[in-house]
């Protein structure tokens, strides 16, 4: 390995390690980075993604050249197409991929990972069409005396193959390609755990669990009789009602705080909130409730 310069500070540069490598260690390792995968299963991270790739990608797309009239569209040529009506026509078993459909993955890639990669293919030194590629279609090497070296694998190939820099459309993130999971990493963790937390509870019901305190069973047998009577009246799919019981001064003990104690509203507020934050994406975008906006203000955030 050796120190090369980059703009904001000394960086290390991995030699004989891919980008792919590096961050599944990154997403394995403590603290609050998250992985991709649990980032956009958290509502809000996914909201914001979409907000910020479908705002980008809806903007009217064209070629402009320059002529001695001044500039004009450039309608006669095959990258005006690409950019405003079709990435990639349709054939050889392939589905078409339209110019806001691949725009919109390279945005949300780099919005998310920090990098967007689509894939230029060339016939001649012509632009045939532009495939997106997915965090998991490309990988990214440096080489020491080389610099960076790339690797894609299409839909229809399995294998990666190397390809030049110059067959790619690289677009990064913001802070020339900083990836935001660390920074919401913190309020991803809080929500999937509200989300367990509240998922399980709705899949007894409901029902609270805990201990029940008593001394008035004679033996193990008449406690776990006594238990699944209640189980199968009260427990999930029960219908309910009255029990009568012979258990005199039984106490339940729970061992879990309830939604109210946990403050499930507030802590959901503020994860919604934490996540605009960092995607610096108005919470209102996020079809998050909030009070004292009035409909000229969301009309300015949009």
């Amino acid at each position: 390995m050796r120190w090369k310069l980059w703009p904001f500070g000394e960086r290390k540069a991995a030699s004989g390690s891919n980008l792919n490598d590096i961050l599944e260690r990154l997403e394995r390792g403590a603290g609050n980075l998250v992985s991709p995968r649990e980032a956009v299963a958290v509502a809000a991270v996914f909201a914001a993604q979409r907000v910020i790739a479908e705002d980008v990608a809806k903007l009217p797309a064209r070629l402009r050249q320059k002529t001695k009239a001044g500039d004009v569209t450039a309608t006669d040529r095959r990258e005006h197409l690409l950019l405003s009506r079709a990435g990639r026509m349709p054939g050889d078993g392939l589905d078409g991929i339209s110019a806001q459909e691949w725009i919109e993955v390279i945005v949300g890639e780099a919005s998310l990972h920090g990098i967007g990669v689509a894939w230029i293919n060339r016939l001649n030194g012509k632009a045939l069409e532009i495939v997106p590629l997915r965090r998991e279609q490309w990988q990214r090497e440096y080489r020491d005396g080389v610099g960076y070296f790339w690797r894609i694998r299409t839909n229809d190939r399995r294998d990666f193959r190397p390809v030049d820099r110059s067959e790619l459309l690289v677009l990064r993130g913001p802070l020339m390609g900083t990836s935001p999971l660390g920074a919401v990493g913190a309020a991803v963790k809080v929500a999937r755990g509200l989300d367990r937390m509240l998922t399980t509870l709705a899949d007894r019901a409901g029902r609270p669990s805990g201990l029940l305190v008593t001394e008035a069973f004679s033996s193990q047998d008449a406690a776990r009789t006594f238990m699944e009577r209640i189980a199968k009246r009260f427990g999930p799919g029960g219908e309910g009602g009255l029990v009568p019981v012979d258990v005199n001064k039984a106490e339940l003990v729970r061992l879990a705080l309830t939604p109210e104690e946990l403050q499930v509203d507030a802590a959901r507020k503020r994860v919604v909130e934490d996540v605009a934050r960092v995607f610096r994406v108005q919470p209102a975008r996020l079809m998050h409730e909030m009070g004292g906006q009035t409909y000229a203000s969301a009309y300015q955030w949009n």
